[in-house]
């Protein structure tokens, strides 16, 4: 009894204890979104008590691609490195036909979903709503121009899946690769007719100025500080939210992983994180174990059928 007793204590006290000093990547450029996550990830193992000490760094280029490969290669066995990812990386696994995957690491843990995508056009657009940007884009592909992220990137995605919804050939499609915030103002300035914004801190003061309107978003449902309809509420069939997860290195063994994923799931359990996804407008999507690798599938699924429409030119 008492041996049993000293036994739960044990696992108890490590379950707890904070993990050994870690190492998160950012395959991104630094003011991007991988690499924001990275850091907010660290900064809430360390508050929440989940790690002592969290370095972060970025591998930008090819939407994580790089960065992936890189982790791949230079971190094989090592416990301490973690890599954030998402659909970005998914889809340039598949456009770029890389021999290293999302397999090729351990999955660790979904952790965010951002509120969807919002079509924007500057204020003073004449195009009133989705419905009327679905004719334009059917009646001459080539005279809307976008402003949609990296190339085969999530807000690239959302374009061809609102292509492919309205009957329309993706790889007619008028997209400029502009990174985080600059898509936004690409719009605002005129440079584009529509842009995807991802973040609501970044383009919600803008249409409060007038200076932008949303058109319609890719949520699954209307959300109470969004003042626009989702694309499903206009006829459209289309629903795509972005996330966020983070994996750790290939080769580790299975309680490495664990201790990982336990030091994980006591950080997004934690205040300090919930304070993080408070103040960056982003979704709890937290979903670990075989339910997060199950997910990584049906995502990569998703991210083929929209890369071959791409390359093809095939509608659905």
């Amino acid at each position: 009894m008492i041996r049993a007793l000293i036994a739960a204590a044990g696992i108890a006290f490590a379950l707890s204890a904070p993990a050994q000093d870690l190492r998160i990547l950012g395959p991104a450029e630094p003011e991007a979104g991988f690499s924001v996550t990275a850091r907010a990830v660290a900064k809430a193992l360390i508050e929440s008590g989940a790690a002592k000490k969290v370095d972060t760094w970025s591998a930008p280029g090819k939407g994580g691609l790089v960065g992936l490969t890189k982790f791949v290669k230079e971190a094989k066995g090592d416990p301490t490195q973690l890599m954030i990812t998402g659909y970005t990386t998914l889809n340039s696994i598949l456009m770029n036909k890389s021999p290293v995957t999302l397999a090729d690491v351990t999955p660790i843990a979904r952790l965010t979903a951002d509120v969807s995508f919002a079509f924007l056009v500057p204020g003073d657009s004449p195009i009133k709503d989705a419905r009327e940007l679905a004719a334009m884009l059917k009646a001459d592909p080539s005279r809307i121009t976008w402003a949609a992220g990296s190339i085969g990137g999530a807000g690239q995605t959302a374009v061809v899946l609102f292509a492919l919804a309205v009957g329309v050939d993706p790889s007619k499609l008028n997209t400029t690769v502009a990174l985080a915030g600059s898509a936004i103002d690409a719009v605002a300035e005129g440079k584009v007719m529509v842009a995807l914004g991802a973040s609501q801190a970044a383009y919600l003061p803008l249409v409060k100025a007038g200076r932008l309107r949303i058109l319609g978003t890719t949520a699954t449902q209307r959300h109470p500080d969004i003042p626009a309809p989702t694309m499903r509420e206009q006829g459209i069939d289309v629903v795509f939210e972005n996330w966020r997860g983070i994996v750790a290195a290939p080769g580790i063994t299975s309680e490495q992983r664990q201790s990982l994923a336990t030091a994980i799931e006591r950080m997004a359990r934690s205040p300090a994180w919930k304070r993080i996804l408070r103040e960056n407008n982003w979704r709890d999507a937290y979903l670990g174990g075989a339910e997060f690798e199950a997910f990584i599938e049906a995502e990569r699924v998703k991210a083929e059928r929209a890369v071959r429409a791409t390359a093809s030119g095939t509608s659905r």
